[in-house]
């Protein structure tokens, strides 16, 4: 069983400009991603301007990054909705379940480790989709951190990515799409 949502990625290093935001916006990007993926009008043209209203609406703390509620927020000034999900204290196999049962219904941000290394800090990337096999689950990531947009879609197997998860992921969506 395959669940794939096509989606048009960012490259965070090279779509946005300000030296400052380009190691800083994971999450704008990946927000950007994700909206575009629904409607055309978000666009990398976007970006600078997601961020600057982000950073009005307290979306992004320094030192910690950009918050989940901040990214809801600042989507439903889009006309989107969501929600966000944090399973860091529960069975990691339930929260996996409730994601993919999420991925199903289109793509969604989760929380992990940079390249799924514990030993990293925090990174927000795209799951557009999974693979299911007999024998194993293979999901499809989007990740904004590549430098070069051809390596920015990967598959990542499911005991590397839950290993590298940090357990939370946002679900946006539009407005009139539930």
């Amino acid at each position: 069983m395959e669940v794939h949502h096509p989606i048009t990625p960012i490259a965070q290093a090279h779509d946005i400009k300000p030296y400052f935001w380009k190691r800083r916006s994971c999450g704008i990007a990946s927000l950007c991603m994700i909206m575009n993926s629904y409607t055309q009008r978000i666009h990398k043209g976007t970006l600078q301007t997601l961020i600057d209203r982000g950073v009005v609406i307290h979306a992004y703390l320094a030192g910690i990054g950009w918050t989940h509620q901040g990214l809801i927020d600042l989507a439903k000034e889009y006309g989107f909705i969501g929600e966000r999900f944090d399973y860091a204290k529960n069975d990691p196999q339930e929260g996996f379940d409730v994601l993919l049962n999420n991925v199903k219904k289109g793509p969604v941000i989760v929380s992990i480790h940079k390249d799924f290394n514990i030993k990293n800090g925090g990174h927000l990337v795209v799951v557009n989709g999974y693979t299911k096999t007999p024998t194993e689950i293979i999901l499809h990531i989007v990740d904004p951190k590549s430098k070069r947009i051809k390596y920015a879609i990967r598959t990542v197997p499911q005991k590397k990515f839950v290993a590298g998860w940090k357990k939370r992921f946002i679900v946006i969506r539009p407005n009139n799409i539930t």
